[in-house]
């Protein structure tokens, strides 16, 4: 399909993984690995035609969510999958039910990184920008409308969605510099210093707040300091 476009491969991909977990018995050391591949791939070819892939997609890695435990390496692929389906659905719908859902995965996607793990930097990003993403729609009347959506489309949704891992940091400094640009200091003049950590959450009436800026900043401060010296994306 890469090569040449033709839309009758991506269906025989899809096709193909349904039918590799079909033949795969539930006690195969495979099973949980094809299922997180089947999941992935209906989320990544997502056809506004055919909305209803997507959906099996999420109900895949949604088993796979409750019922593999955390030291299984598929799981922490399908939290990351899922949040990307929610990331799409916010892209598509706007609500924030979407975002909340995708924040709250790539928080436990981090949580079950190992330290050392080459994708905790990507996870660290991705919650980071989730994060300012729904900053930025709590702060807009109408995102779908307002100004702030051009910055979300142009400078957000990319980043959430590429597969390329050195031009993450390249959509993130964007979208740090064009949130800055609606950023107004007086706005949280009343708002409460950060005593915890990073990955400390907010309670759902916070959503949105400047909770969401502090746990942003420094999550993506993390980031940075795993990313090597003379890394292209640092």
């Amino acid at each position: 399909f890469d090569q040449f476009g033709n839309t009758t491969d991506r269906e025989r991909e899809k096709t193909c993984h349904r039918r590799a977990v079909e033949l795969t018995s539930d006690v195969h050391s495979q099973k949980i690995a094809l299922m997180t591949c089947l999941g992935a791939c209906l989320i990544d070819h997502f056809d506004p035609e055919n909305p209803q892939d997507e959906v099996e997609g999420i109900h895949v890695l949604i088993h796979v969510e409750r019922t593999v435990p955390d030291e299984c390496q598929e799981k922490r692929m399908a939290l990351t999958s899922l949040a990307k389906a929610f990331s799409c659905r916010f892209n598509r719908s706007g609500k924030i039910e979407d975002m909340n859902r995708a924040i709250e995965l790539c928080r436990y996607a981090v949580k079950l990184t190992p330290d050392g793990n080459p994708g905790m930097s990507s996870g660290l990003l991705e919650l980071g920008g989730g994060l300012l993403i729904r900053h930025m729609h709590r702060h807009s009347s109408d995102v779908r409308s307002s100004p702030i959506n051009a910055v979300l489309t142009v400078n957000v949704f990319p980043y959430l969605t590429s597969d390329g891992l050195l031009t993450r940091p390249m959509y993130l400094n964007n979208l740090m510099k064009s949130f800055m640009g609606q950023f107004t200091p007086t706005e949280y003049h009343d708002s409460p210093s950060v005593t915890g950590g990073a990955m400390e959450t907010s309670s759902d009436s916070d959503t949105g707040g400047i909770e969401d800026i502090n746990e942003a900043i420094a999550v993506i401060q993390r980031a940075i300091s795993l990313t090597p010296e003379g890394h292209p994306g640092q």
